[in-house]
């Protein structure tokens, strides 16, 4: 700006001194033209007096028309070259004139030139801040995302540690649950064994003391004395026999599992039926009651159980639904990441396309500057030349 401001004091300067050569050619011409009059009229008067003098003059004034001549000669060569010389001051001024014109002409386009690169630069400028900014942005998002990658990572390796000490407390779960269910159904299957060898040995025992009890009908019937003498001790046999059989297969029993339903109401059924020994049925019926309720609590364990290990395997799938999840959304951050890097490296390498525009536009401000000083210099150089001429002249004439 500073180098423009002088070039444009150097051209008004040149402008006024323009002006001034020219007012002083204006003047000079004036004085010449006048000096022309005077010349024409002081010829003219010559010419008069020679006329009037020539027709008297003698021999021995022949030398001085001669002179007369000469000077007469003289005076026509000094107004040719005074007219040279005005012509050549004319031609100098027209082309100064002309080179002025070029230089305004070059000075309006090497203006507008400037004014176009001024705007391109802060143009350029205002895109270059712009830019800045938006890295400026993408660097902050790159890092925030970072962080919540940071965090991610952290969260999903939380995740995992949790999912893996989950899916290990759980398989160890699901490892007792399924042990204890086995061993509780070979143990159920050992008791349903011992039950239905029960049952069937209970079904032969009833038999058989049907069968001798019908044996002690008839002898009852055959004779008084014999029905006295051996209705107490078989019958207090067998009840005592039974009771035996019912301690035994409570304490076989004992250690019972989860039972199946619809066997213990087929059980319940078939024995229904009409008993001999009230006592005996009693206690079959409140054993296997208890031993129903027994099996129908392990089975409600047993569901609860299948629960549980229902309820774990839902938690673990949704775990691994949320870990897919969190997998996915890892994958699209990385992208974003990787998109954002990219978008960074190319706004970069517009930035250097940019500044190297910039030093072109720089570079050409410079080269126009370096035109206008020299077209302005050669301007100075005619006008020296035009004044020197000029001098060279008015110093020439007498």
């Amino acid at each position: 700006m500073d180098k423009l401001r002088v070039l444009q004091a150097q051209l008004h300067h040149m402008r006024d001194v323009i002006e001034r050569t020219r007012n002083d050619a204006e003047q000079r011409e004036l004085y010449l033209r006048e000096e022309l009059v005077q010349a024409r009229n002081r010829i003219a008067e010559l010419e008069q007096q020679n006329q009037e003098l020539s027709g008297g003059v003698s021999e021995a004034t022949r030398p001085l028309l001669r002179q007369i001549q000469l000077l007469q000669v003289q005076i026509r060569e000094r107004r040719e070259t005074e007219v040279s010389t005005r012509e050549q001051i004319e031609r100098q001024l027209v082309q100064a004139e002309a080179a002025v014109a070029e230089a305004n002409e070059a000075r309006a386009r090497l203006a507008e030139e400037i004014t176009r690169l001024r705007a391109r630069v802060h143009e350029l400028e205002s895109a270059t801040h712009s830019f800045i900014s938006e890295c400026e942005g993408l660097r902050k998002e790159k890092a925030a995302a970072e962080e919540a990658l940071s965090e991610f990572r952290a969260r999903c390796a939380q995740l995992e540690d949790v999912a893996t000490k989950a899916s290990a407390e759980w398989t160890r779960k699901l490892t007792a649950l399924e042990t204890d269910a086995d061993r509780k159904q070979k143990a159920f299957e050992c008791t349903l064994e011992g039950l239905q060898r029960e049952r069937d040995e209970a079904r032969q025992q009833l038999e058989q003391r049907e069968r001798e009890l019908s044996r002690i009908g008839d002898l009852l019937g055959a004779s008084a004395s014999a029905t006295a003498s051996v209705s107490p001790a078989p019958i207090q046999s067998p009840a005592n026999e039974c009771a035996n059989t019912v301690e035994a297969r409570e304490e076989l029993m004992s250690s019972g599992a989860a039972a199946n339903e619809p066997a213990m109401a087929h059980e319940e059924s078939l024995l229904t039926s009409p008993f001999p020994n009230p006592i005996l049925w009693t206690q079959m019926q409140s054993l296997l009651r208890r031993r129903a309720n027994q099996m129908r609590t392990l089975q409600a364990e047993l569901t609860e159980r299948e629960a549980s290990i229902a309820n774990l395997t839902q938690e673990i799938s949704m775990l691994t639904e949320r870990l897919d999840a969190d997998a996915v959304h890892r994958r699209q951050l990385e992208e974003r990441i990787g998109q954002m890097e990219e978008r960074e490296q190319a706004l970069l390498e517009l930035l250097g396309e940019r500044e190297e525009r910039l030093q072109e536009l720089n570079n050409d401000i410079a080269d126009m500057k370096a035109i206008y000083r020299e077209q302005l210099q050669e301007l100075v150089d005619q006008l020296e030349e035009a004044r020197t001429a000029t001098q060279t002249s008015t110093l020439s004439r007498p």
